[in-house]
């Protein structure tokens, strides 16, 4: 909706206030009450239309956020193994250790287009400089990488289906919100004119409730404050978004944060900020009324390391139990259990290399990268013996 309509819609929600706050009067009225029913049937309508159209942008919005955590995450990683690398005696390359020297506060600063630029030119210094691949950038962490590079180019603008989705929502919408205001105007007001006498305070506060304030906006405002779980201290410099709106801001040096000029209607809050787990608050900001919505953060760095590693038959592909998992190097790791499932906490290296062993079936290693304080879910299929 645009500033016009939400004021319209914010003044069918005060005639419905008005009307709830008065139902001693005309509960009995079966006429009013008929009528009331309808407009309230509407308005409930018109607010799952904006639920489409705002979890269509709130999920892309997320969506996005995850992406690009993660490929923050990815870049500083094999950029520090691209900088041992050129840090060998035997190669001794400044150049390339320049060019793969990324501070996170620098990624996290980047536009969309900038962050996406860096992780390709990390990747091209993986490619031209024979030697970094596979011993330092393994294979499987370079092709992980490239799927990053990829999930996060996708979404760093908004895809054209989301957009139409999402014009088609708004189209009902507006078609529904002018059903409505029509209906108030005739129907509703014209049952209503029966208080005009009996009950003059009624009438009246109804008929002041369909006058629709033009520039309601001013008076509407949004604050809060973003604080860390662990330490309790405000949190400075995080993204606060309302996706529906197209708004954001960022939080002050304690954590405070603050919207103006907000129309009134139901929104998504998402909150988010390299280290932290992205958060969702649902708000209603209502016409006059400051809303203070706090959230606190909990950082990454407060959860353990957590690994589900899934067995199974290649064959059929069920899960397989009784694997005996362990390093490479001889050291045990466990047995995954009757489902097929073996769950470890804080677990060692960044990359493990694990071997899978049953009898009847044939041994396998399979490489992978342990990214701390995440779950990280990995599975291994193992081929029967002939």
């Amino acid at each position: 909706m645009n500033s016009k309509r939400e004021a319209y819609y914010s003044s069918c929600l005060g005639t419905k206030q008005k009307c709830d706050q008065n139902n001693a009067i005309w509960n009995l009225d079966t006429d009013f009450s008929d009528d009331y029913d309808a407009f309230v049937a509407k308005i409930l309508e018109i607010e799952d239309l904006k639920q489409v159209a705002e979890h269509i942008i709130t999920g892309y919005a997320v969506e996005k956020k995850n992406y690009e955590n993660t490929l923050i995450r990815d870049i500083l990683f094999v950029s520090g193994r691209i900088k041992v690398w050129a840090t060998r005696p035997a190669v001794n390359n400044p150049g390339v250790y320049n060019a793969a020297d990324v501070k996170e506060y620098e990624l996290v600063r980047m536009k969309d287009t900038e962050l996406l630029t860096k992780g390709k030119d990390i990747l091209k210094l993986i490619n031209d400089n024979a030697g970094i691949e596979p011993t330092y950038v393994t294979v499987l962490r370079k092709g992980s990488y490239v799927t990053n590079i990829g999930n996060y180019e996708s979404v760093v603008t908004i895809p054209q289906t989301k957009i139409e989705d999402r014009a088609a929502a708004n189209t009902l919408m507006n078609a529904k919100l002018d059903e409505l205001i029509v209906f108030r105007k005739t129907t509703f007001a014209s049952t209503a004119m029966n208080y005009m006498e009996t009950h003059p305070l009624f009438y009246e506060a109804f008929k002041n409730s369909i006058k629709v304030d033009n520039n309601p906006t001013t008076k509407l405002a949004l604050k809060g404050q973003a604080k860390d779980k662990v330490t309790g201290e405000g949190i400075a410099k995080m993204t606060v978004m309302i996706p529906s709106l197209n708004k954001q801001t960022k939080t002050g040096a304690k954590g405070n944060y603050l919207f103006k000029s907000l129309p009134a209607g139901q929104y998504t809050l998402v909150f988010s900020m390299y280290g932290y787990l992205t958060q969702q608050k649902v708000v209603y900001i209502n016409a006059g009324v400051r809303v203070d919505v706090d959230v606190v953060m909990v950082p990454k760095s407060s959860l353990p390391t957590r690994l589900t590693i899934r067995t199974f038959n290649a064959v059929d592909q069920t899960l397989l139990g009784g694997v005996s998992l362990s390093q490479v190097n001889g050291v045990g790791v466990g047995v995954t259990n009757a489902q097929g499932v073996y769950v470890a906490f804080d677990a060692g290296p960044e990359t493990l290399v694990l071997k899978a062993t049953k009898a009847g079936f044939a041994p396998t290693e399979n490489e992978f990268e342990v990214e701390e304080h995440e779950e990280n879910v990995w599975d291994i299929y193992l081929l029967p013996e002939a």
